[in-house]
């Protein structure tokens, strides 16, 4: 292995001892890609990789409702299966992800729930084209929604084998918008909150997942100006104060920072939370740092994201090979 040897190991090591040691990927949706993904996992394992969070979304041959499918020859529940088996073969568990309110749209193309189930759009008839927006989204407050999205994460569940489910809710931008149509008894924190603790009651009480979502839209972007993407400053992140402490928030903050008081505040509120790196290895560093200034076993571990950026080849994805060298040097009292 060369470069690697000094951070492989047979058991992966255990991170400083943090029960989750995550890999987020995208991309993985097709079987060619599924099945190359798996000759990967035994050097992500030695690396200390014990889940992948994978990206799944409409990309899947769902059963339930074949009309969600977007696009053709996705991975279906065979081949996540097969996939699954290999993954614990190397002491890796699979979570699912499936972006929920958000990412309903890619450019001018809206995905199949709101294609077909118009109705459920939160802005119905405006933004033709997708035109102006990050992407469409729909409405939380709407009960018939919900069978729909509990069936697909009802498959997606039995076809992973999944102990932790992951719902999105990043980058949500149109339900605090002027155009936003909900339950007129709620604002739009009320109608946020609704829709996680609909999707927390179903996931963790009937479906005994963890419930896993990432942190930015319950960040007050007033006490916190870390840029539209990273924080809220229209109102959504008062639904901190009324979603279950269960749920496992992860800190979506992967650009350098002075601090990474988010990271303690979610603490502070009673969640348990995994910090999120990408590609910036001064940001892990930084990030790192923190989080062992914390010193709380609310932190469970961490999370490297990717975003395609590691073009097939997970296994040498360099921003994970110098965070976990960091976590090693960490761990060995040289830092």
């Amino acid at each position: 292995m060369g470069l690697l040897d000094n951070i492989l190991t047979p058991d992966g090591g255990d991170w400083g001892g943090a029960p989750w040691r995550i890999l987020h990927l995208v991309g993985y949706t097709k079987p060619d890609a599924l099945k190359d993904l798996g000759k990967r996992l035994k050097t992500l394992s030695r690396l200390g990789v014990n889940n992948i969070l994978l990206a799944v979304d409409f990309e899947f041959n769902y059963q339930c409702d074949p009309d969600l499918r977007r696009g053709e020859g996705y991975i279906g529940k065979e081949e996540a299966q097969a996939f699954v088996e290999l993954a614990r073969q190397h002491d890796i568990n699979v979570i699912p992800q499936f972006h929920c309110i958000s990412h309903q749209s890619w450019n001018e193309h809206t995905f199949p729930l709101l294609t077909k189930y118009p109705q459920f759009d939160v802005t119905p008839g405006q933004y033709p084209d997708n035109e102006g927006i990050e992407s469409r989204e729909w409405d939380p407050t709407n009960p018939e929604l919900y069978p729909i999205l509990f069936a697909i994460f009802d498959e997606l569940i039995e076809a992973f084998d999944s102990k932790a489910f992951h719902i999105g809710m990043d980058e949500i931008f149109l339900l605090g918008s002027r155009k936003a149509v909900y339950k007129k008894d709620m604002d739009c924190a009320e109608a946020f909150a609704e829709g996680i603790n609909r999707l927390y009651q179903h996931l963790n009480g009937e479906r005994q997942q963890e419930v896993m979502m990432w942190g930015d839209r319950l960040i007050d972007g007033k006490a916190h100006p870390l840029g539209i993407s990273f924080s809220s400053r229209d109102g959504l992140s008062e639904a901190i104060r009324s979603i279950p402490k269960e749920m496992i928030i992860c800190d979506w903050q992967m650009e350098r920072r002075k601090d990474y008081e988010t990271m303690a505040e979610f603490v502070e509120e009673g969640f348990r939370v995994l910090p999120v790196s990408w590609k910036d290895t001064g940001a892990i560093e930084d990030s790192l740092r923190y989080s062992t200034l914390i010193n709380s076993p609310n932190i469970l571990g961490r999370i490297f994201t990717t975003w395609r950026e590691e073009q097939g080849r997970p296994d040498q994805y360099s921003p994970l090979h110098e965070g976990v060298k960091l976590i090693k040097m960490y761990n060995d009292g040289k830092k």
